[in-house]
Order: C-alpha cells, then sequence, then structure tokens
C-alpha cells in the first residue's frame, strides 16, 4: 500500500512538470520520467486508477481531445524541416559529431513563435572551431538567433555545445530541469556512436529516472588533429574578446552553456523535488 502511494505520488509530480510546459506526456512518457522505480504495467496500473480519470493523459483511445496537442505536434516539425540545410551543411563539418534539438521542438510541443533550441557536440578539441561554424551557417541561412533579437520565430538559438571529450554535466548543473533536457534532446545528426557516449557520461539522469536504461559504453576518444588545434584556437580567440562583457553563462574549453531561460527555479517553485 505504501509502494503504491509512493508510485502515485510520484506519477503525479511526472504530470506536474510536464503541465509548466503544457505537454501531455504519454504512458511511456511516464514511465521513463517517473522518480520511482517500477515497471510498464505498475504505470498502466494506477492510471487506470478513477482518481487519474480526469487527469490530461496522452493515450490513444482514451477520450482525450488532443488537437492542441496535434497543432503543436505540426508547428514542431515544420520547424524541423525548415532548418534542415543548416544540419545538412553542418554534417559536412568534420569536427561536429552530433547536432540534436533541445527545448520544446525536442518534445515536439513548440509553439508557433518559439525559437529552435539546437545542441551540438564537436570533436575533441573542436568546441570553438564549431560553435563559431555554426553561427556563421545560421547567419548566412538568416536563421540566426541574436542576443538581443527581438523576432525569434523560427530562429536558431545555439545555446548548449560539449567537446566529446567531456560530455558530463557539471555537479552544479544537476537538477530536474537539465536530467530532462538530457534525456529529451534528440539528435538530428551524429556519427561514430556519440549520442550513446552523452548518455553514458550524464547516467546520473537515473538518480531522477530511475526507469532509463543507459547502456555502458567506452568514453575514451582521440585526440585533436593539428589542423583542428590551429582553428580552434584562432575562433577560441576571436569569440573570446567578442564575448568579453559577457559574464552569465558558462564557458570553458569542453562546454559552452548560453540558456537565456533556466526554468528550474520554476520548477522548485511549483513542484516538491
Amino acid at each position: 500500500m505504501i509502494m503504491q502511494k509512493r508510485l502515485g505520488q510520484a506519477i503525479l509530480k511526472t504530470m506536474q512538470y510536464f503541465s509548466l510546459f503544457d505537454y501531455i506526456p504519454t504512458q511511456d512518457e511516464i514511465y521513463t520520467y517517473v522518480s520511482f522505480k517500477c515497471t510498464k504495467q505498475d504505470i498502466t496500473a494506477k492510471l487506470s486508477d478513477i482518481s487519474y480519470q480526469k487527469r490530461p493523459i496522452n493515450n490513444t483511445g482514451g477520450g482525450i481531445d488532443t488537437r492542441h496537442r496535434n497543432a503543436k505536434v505540426r508547428i514542431s516539425q515544420a520547424k524541423i524541416s525548415s532548418i534542415k540545410l543548416f544540419i545538412f551543411l553542418l554534417s559536412l563539418c568534420p569536427w561536429i559529431k552530433l547536432v540534436g534539438l533541445s527545448g520544446s521542438c525536442s518534445m515536439l510541443n513548440a509553439k508557433e513563435g518559439d525559437d529552435i533550441d539546437i545542441f551540438i557536440i564537436s570533436a575533441p578539441g573542436g568546441i570553438w572551431l564549431s560553435r563559431a561554424t555554426a553561427i556563421l551557417i545560421a547567419k548566412s541561412l538568416k536563421k540566426h538567433r541574436g542576443r538581443k533579437s527581438r523576432f525569434i520565430r523560427n530562429k536558431i538559438c545555439l545555446n548548449l555545445f560539449f567537446d566529446e571529450g567531456n560530455l558530463t554535466v557539471p555537479e552544479e548543473k544537476r537538477n530536474l530541469y537539465v536530467a530532462h533536457e538530457v534525456v529529451q534532446m534528440r539528435p538530428l545528426y551524429m556519427r561514430g556512436g556519440v549520442y550513446d557516449r552523452y548518455l553514458f557520461a550524464n547516467k546520473w539522469v537515473r538518480h531522477y529516472f530511475p526507469n532509463l536504461a543507459i547502456s555502458h559504453v567506452d568514453l575514451a576518444v582521440e585526440g585533436p588533429t593539428l589542423i583542428t588545434r590551429i582553428l580552434e584556437a584562432i575562433t577560441r580567440v576571436v569569440q573570446l574578446r567578442l564575448m568579453s562583457r559577457i559574464s552569465k553563462e558558462r564557458v570553458s574549453n569542453e562546454q559552452l552553456w548560453f540558456f537565456p531561460r533556466d526554468y528550474q527555479k520554476k520548477i522548485e517553485k511549483h513542484i516538491a523535488i
């Protein structure tokens, strides 16, 4: 009885989290993101309880009006289609190992006026080169969201860069919101098994999501090539000079964090974590 009560509380917290983002989770998503070790059958049984019948669950045949959800899916898919050329051009660069969606588009939950959050993993020693490349391509396509941009609809927000040599989120950044961002990230392009290494490097997320399966992989990678080192040094110096007045971001030679919005405080206010 106590276990069932704890499972019920964990499910409600999971649903509360998604409600902050106006998102209706599926039963599979509740199973993945619930903070309680259980089976899918446990989730199904608990959601069939009368106390959950009036709560919004995205379950085919469940009698829930999904028009709002379907509209967001269509909007998100259109946004993703609008950056196909951007993704293709990045895929031609050997120093870029993964390009993924984060934020609302990764969950197909975008609104019409939203931008498109992009996460990039670079080859070892190529993080500044990757950022410079992504910015130049986005600007050339007139898709880049600048720091002071007022019109952000369908613009590309380059908010997170990791070097393949350090894929682990630092301890001070580990919270429920970032854990969701790690798992919800949707790769659009990747090479060399980097996505599996990214997940394994961040297996700490299982503290929040104990039902999540993460495969054990080797995190060792080869060092940068000479040409990558040269280009990296040049692009790093140029960008750091341009960013000299910036103080809020987390900037290093292995990870670049540029989150214009951090929802963790909002989450802590509405959900007892």
